[in-house]
């Protein structure tokens, strides 16, 4: 609500902080406002490990972990992780002593945390840190990328006003004049347009735009074969745009995926990447970016301020235009807000 009365706003941190808030209390069962997030400074130390993942990148000579630990830039770069770790240590300390002095009935709502703590109290599945590096996995691997995802799906129907009005009309089908009711499972279900709305915005601005794969075997392309063990770099970013597979391969066309086209291979779209190491909340992240979607687009029309062909990618792991995300809200006529 703060930011209706703005000429524009950049969408992208208000989605993150709202996605962080979001899995924190899925993951962890402790409910966040705006406030409290920033206080944490998770995010804060999280964009900082981002940063600095991408600088050792670019330097060869940090390559080598024995080298990288005895660098200055590699020891702040482990006490930050350091300090996310102790975080989530911190908490699952609190969660264990709740547990055992009330068992189940301390939690009313379970978390992610709470089941897998639940586990290893009761049956010994998972070791204290396992429980910590899953819940780190999915804290670390989630809100950033989901925030990205739902902040480009809404800057795209910013820029395409005919899709916005389909959009709106399948989400009025849907929920009538209720714009506070909240959205569940059921009807998701019903929103097939909007889930090609999101389709074709991981297509466009997939949120990791490129993974890298060691490869354990000779694989041959063409006339060319790469040896096993080379770090083998894939690009989604540029796959997801091949005019071969995708006609009009830059244009938003959400109806491109009304059908599933039975003939192209499975791996030419992965938003998610793919085989044995793809995304392992991907179906989690998807059903938290349409219920995003359904919540601001039932309420508000949306008008970007930046075209598609202007927007400048940043080098970072995630997904970032480098101007932001401008738009505005203006309320939809009988929504509630």
């Amino acid at each position: 609500l703060a930011v209706l009365g703005r000429d524009h706003f950049d969408l992208l941190p208000v989605m993150r902080l709202a996605t962080f808030g979001i899995l924190f209390e899925t993951a962890m069962g402790i409910t966040l406002d705006e406030e409290d997030v920033k206080k944490t400074g998770f995010l804060k130390v999280n964009d900082e490990i981002a940063t600095d993942i991408i600088t050792r990148m670019m330097n060869i000579h940090h390559w080598p972990e024995f080298i990288y630990r005895r660098t200055g830039v590699g020891q702040r770069y482990y006490q930050k992780v350091e300090l996310i770790k102790k975080y989530t240590r911190d908490i699952l300390d609190c969660r264990k002593k709740s547990y055992k002095i009330e068992g189940e009935r301390a939690v009313q709502k379970k978390s992610f945390m709470d089941i897998l703590l639940r586990m290893h109290m009761e049956e010994g599945v998972f070791t204290e840190e396992e429980i910590r590096e899953e819940v780190n996995t999915f804290m670390i691997g989630g809100f950033d990328t989901t925030a990205t995802a739902a902040s480009f799906a809404i800057h795209l129907l910013g820029n395409h006003p005919e899709t916005l009005a389909k959009v709106h009309e399948e989400l009025d089908a849907v929920f009538g004049s209720d714009r506070e009711r909240p959205v569940t499972v059921e009807d998701i279900k019903q929103l097939k347009y909007l889930d090609c709305v999101l389709k074709e915005a991981l297509r466009l601005y997939p949120p990791i735009p490129a993974i890298a794969r060691k490869l354990g075997e000779d694989v041959s392309i063409g006339k060319y074969t790469i040896p096993k063990g080379t770090v083998s770099v894939i690009f989604i970013y540029f796959m997801h745009r091949h005019p071969r597979f995708f006609p009009k391969p830059n244009d938003f066309i959400p109806e491109r995926f009304l059908e599933v086209d039975q003939d192209r291979h499975p791996f030419l779209y992965i938003p998610f990447a793919g085989g044995a190491r793809n995304c392992i909340g991907q179906k989690f992240a998807q059903l938290e970016d349409k219920i995003l979607l359904a919540q601001i687009l039932r309420r508000f029309k949306v008008k970007s301020k930046i075209r598609n062909e202007d927007l400048q990618m940043s080098l970072e792991l995630v997904l970032r235009p480098s101007q932001g995300l401008h738009l505005k809200l203006t309320p939809r006529d009988h929504a509630v807000t």
